[in-house]
């Protein structure tokens, strides 16, 4: 799953990863999406709880 992944991801770059370099990438991870994908609000509406929940469980990991 992609929870496993992101787990797996941050346990494997804890000792490189800062909760602010965490935070620096989600933001640039929306930005790219809004850019690849046209982004209106309601696709970013139901994205944004799952983003959240991801980078929270990642930030946990750290």
């Amino acid at each position: 799953t992609i929870l496993a992944k992101a787990k797996d991801f941050g346990k494997s770059h804890k000792s490189r990863t800062s909760p602010a370099q965490l935070d620096n990438f989600r933001k640039s991870l929306v930005v790219y999406l809004k850019g690849a994908t046209k982004w209106d609000s309601a696709v970013e509406s139901s994205w944004a709880p799952v983003l959240d929940f991801v980078f929270s469980t990642l930030k946990n990991e750290l």
